[in-house]
C-alpha cells in the first residue's frame, strides 16, 4: 500500500511541476509578445533571402553584392559552393579504393 502513496504523491508533484513550468512559457511568451518590434521599425538586416543557381562567374561577393544592391541596402553576402560533384568523386574515389583493396587481398593470398 506504500507504493500506491508514493505513487500518488510523485505524480501530483509532477503534475504541479508541469503546472508551474506551463504558466512560467505563457508569462515568458506575453512578455517576450510585448516587446515585439513594430513593423516600421524593421529592417533590411532582419530578414535574409537565399538565391541559389548562380552562374559559376559569380564567386566574388562584392559582384554579387553590386548585381543584388538594386533590390535595396545589403547588410551581408555569403556565397555557398555546390559541392555534390565534389562529393560524388570522393565516393567513387572510395569505392575504387575498396575495390583495389579487395582485388589486391585476393592476389596475395594466393599461392
Amino acid at each position: 500500500l506504500w507504493t500506491d502513496g508514493a505513487h500518488l504523491f510523485s505524480a501530483s508533484t509532477l503534475c504541479g511541476m508541469f503546472c508551474v513550468y506551463v504558466y512560467w512559457v505563457w508569462s515568458t511568451g506575453l512578455r517576450g509578445l510585448s516587446a515585439a518590434p513594430e513593423a516600421s521599425s524593421a529592417r533590411a538586416s532582419d530578414f535574409a533571402v537565399r538565391v541559389s543557381c548562380l552562374p559559376r562567374a559569380y564567386t566574388d561577393p562584392h559582384a554579387v553584392k553590386a548585381h543584388f544592391s538594386f533590390f535595396g541596402p545589403i547588410a551581408s553576402i555569403a556565397l555557398s559552393v555546390d559541392s555534390l560533384p565534389l562529393l560524388r568523386s570522393l565516393e567513387r574515389q572510395h569505392r575504387l579504393a575498396a575495390a583495389w583493396r579487395k582485388l589486391h587481398t585476393m592476389h596475395a593470398l594466393l599461392p
